[in-house]
């Protein structure tokens, strides 16, 4: 199928504007491991409070990537490999700790939270989905907002891959990639300029290069770069993204 990436936005502790993204195409380096988050003041302060990082990472690419009026009516697909983890790891550490559960903290570590936090800051009712696929979860995520969006009636899908720092507890299981990190790309129906094709298929298996950084942010690089394809393999599996003739970075 191909699609047009109509819009993106995307944010990386140290790589927080369209200049610096541009540059980091150009000379792509691993972002900050800093454990911050974007500034989301155009979130009323009572939602705003009941936000945690992936959350707030969320709203932030979400917001720079539609009007208000547009993120209201548009399908939605959040693919996120770990989720709230942070929440998650500190309620698992309440118990064994034995001390009592925040209701509030339990709610918020649920997969699709932030999706929820979305749907009621934008008034969103339409369709959505929330995902986690291991290391492979930006390209699976990307296949769900191809197939929501072949599905639904909808002539655009906002598609959102967002990820926290893995807390420091499980940072030996941690990937050297695992930065915390937030993408957003309008995917369209129309075809022409900003067209992508997506190919899924199996090869011998080989050495993974290893990057210091996301899979959502290699796809980025790519994008705003000018080479034709981009092929992600783990072992066996090749997810390869190519530009549709005549097509140009957003």
């Amino acid at each position: 199928m191909q699609v047009a990436v109509s819009r993106w936005c995307a944010w990386a502790p140290g790589i927080e504007d369209e200049s610096a993204w541009r540059a980091f195409a150009r000379a792509p380096h691993a972002p900050e491991r800093a454990r911050r988050t974007p500034a989301i003041d155009f979130v009323p302060a009572m939602q705003r409070r009941r936000c945690d990082a992936v959350a707030r990472m969320l709203l932030h690419v979400a917001n720079g990537c539609a009007d208000p009026e547009e993120l209201a009516s548009l399908p939605v697909v959040l693919a996120s490999r770990h989720g709230p983890l942070e929440t998650t790891v500190e309620l698992l550490e309440h118990i064994a700790e034995e001390k009592p559960l925040s209701p509030t903290g339990f709610s918020h570590s649920v997969h699709n939270t932030a999706l929820g936090l979305f749907s009621i800051w934008s008034g969103n009712r339409s369709a959505s989905v929330a995902l986690a696929a291991g290391r492979d979860t930006f390209a699976h995520g990307f296949i769900e907002a191809l197939a929501l969006l072949q599905r639904t009636r909808a002539s655009e899908v906002l598609y959102l891959c967002v990820d926290e720092v893995v807390p420091e507890s499980l940072a030996a299981l941690a990937d050297p990639s695992g930065t915390a990190h937030a993408l957003a790309l309008r995917l369209a129906r129309k075809s022409g300029q900003r067209a992508v094709r997506l190919r899924i298929g199996v090869g011998p298996t080989a050495p993974e290069p290893e990057r210091a950084w996301p899979d959502a942010l290699e796809f980025l690089r790519w994008w705003l770069g000018d080479a034709e394809e981009l092929e992600i393999a783990r072992g066996a599996r090749r997810f390869t993204w190519s530009r549709a003739a005549g097509a140009d970075c957003g």
